[in-house]
């Protein structure tokens, strides 16, 4: 999911600067084996994805919603 800034955000980074065109972002969805549904925002990038595919989502199984 992206959504487009009204106008481009300059930053300083690393002696240079870094202009950011958009905001990305994902949204979990849990579901339970009750059926029992929770969204939540979180962050659009692949370490985020494997942290909750990986370590959030086996640790979630298995407990009481």
């Amino acid at each position: 999911m992206s959504c487009p800034l009204p106008k481009p955000l300059k930053l300083t980074f690393w002696n240079g600067e870094r202009t950011i065109l958009k905001r990305d972002a994902m949204i979990l969805r849990v579901t339970s084996d009750t059926g029992l549904r929770g969204y939540a925002p979180g962050p659009a990038h692949e370490r985020a994805a494997h942290e909750i595919r990986d370590s959030i989502g086996p640790f979630l199984v298995g407990k009481d919603p």
